[in-house]
């Protein structure tokens, strides 16, 4: 299978398996709109109630906007977006920046800082080596030497923002790559401009990434959870959530193979290297959808025995996906559980 097909299975997966299996406690007296479109090379769907419907296309044309902005600033596959300027900018110097994308890289950052690595938006470097900014598979591993010139040039602590005066500089010739944040942020984005617009209650998704919000006095959305198992529809669980952002981090279809051995794309920043263990994916419910999407990445690449812990102790609602044989294992987080039962 080629690396464009699998990257395209993952998009369905997320959105029909993990998030859009949606159902409503008690039908809601408001009438619903679907606006729907493509963005950062994946698709997006909003669910919205309040606006009248004549309003609902200038509506679509602004959120269009909104995140054609955001693809414009973020992208690491449009050499003259703004991220990949800063990734060609030189070394040891302030580089002025934007406003949105010096606090994107900030909380990337924080995020990163507080996940001890594990989440890390330096990453490009060995993104790019092992092959997976590329639409084909690689026939040969990278050289353990080109593995650790890779890693040299990786490392949150390497990035400093200033954005009192939005600029950013790179101690190191780093390779930004925030995939694992900025769909998350989009998903804020669009549901900070909702909320500004009176929307009563909307479900945003980008590429997976979910912000749910019900206004006073209402239920919450049901969102499920598939198992990361092609031939299962059922969800693994369902949970509610209101005023939520909620992320799936997965690593069991972008993947290739060489000499038997299957290699992820969800790669351990601390060393350079895919991850080899059974967590298949991550599920985490946090305030904002790009906190939600850091955590994800964070807790797969640490696998569900430490990142069960981290969660634990930082009191992260997330649950791990183990696939051990032919079985499904799920272990949940105590934050977790309590969004369960309410």
């Amino acid at each position: 299978m080629s690396k464009r097909a699998k990257i395209a299975l993952v998009t369905v997966g997320l959105l029909v398996g993990a998030y859009l299996y949606l159902q409503e406690r008690k039908p809601v007296p408001l009438t619903e709109f679907e606006i729907s479109g493509l963005t950062m090379g994946t698709t997006y769907r909003i669910i919205v109630a309040g606006p009248e419907e004549r309003h609902i296309g200038d509506l679509g044309s602004s959120i269009q906007q909104t995140l054609d902005g955001i693809e414009s600033r973020f992208s690491t596959w449009n050499e003259n977006s703004e991220l990949s300027q800063l990734n060609q900018a030189p070394t040891e110097e302030w580089v002025s920046v934007s406003p949105d994308l010096c606090n994107v890289l900030g909380n990337a950052t924080e995020a990163a800082r507080l996940s001890e690595g594990a989440f890390d938006p330096t990453v490009g470097h060995l993104v790019a080596l092992w092959g997976f900014t590329s639409n084909e598979d690689p026939v040969l591993l990278p050289n353990p030497s080109a593995v650790d010139a890779a890693l040299a040039n990786t490392g949150y602590q390497y990035l400093h923002t200033d954005c009192v005066n939005h600029r950013v500089r790179k101690d190191r010739n780093l390779s930004l790559d925030l995939s694992g944040f900025v769909k998350g942020y989009a998903v804020d984005q669009v549901a900070q401009h909702l909320i500004k617009v009176n929307a009563h209650s909307f479900l945003v998704e980008v590429g997976g990434e979910v912000f749910a919000y019900r206004g006073n006095r209402q239920r919450s959305w049901r969102i499920g959870i598939a198992a990361p198992v092609l031939s299962d529809n059922d969800p693994v669980d369902v949970i509610p959530v209101n005023s939520q952002g909620v992320a799936t981090s997965g690593n069991y279809m972008n993947f290739f193979e060489i000499d038997g051995e299957r290699y992820t794309h969800i790669i351990d920043p601390t060393t350079g290297y895919p991850v080899q263990h059974d967590t298949a994916s991550v599920t985490v419910v946090a305030e904002t959808a790009a906190e939600a999407d850091a955590w994800a990445t964070a807790l797969l690449v640490l696998g569900s025995e430490k990142g069960l812990t981290a969660a634990q102790q930082r009191g992260i609602a997330a649950m791990f996906v183990d696939l051990r044989e032919d079985d499904v294992v799920i272990r949940r987080s105590r934050a977790f559980d309590r969004i369960r039962m309410d």
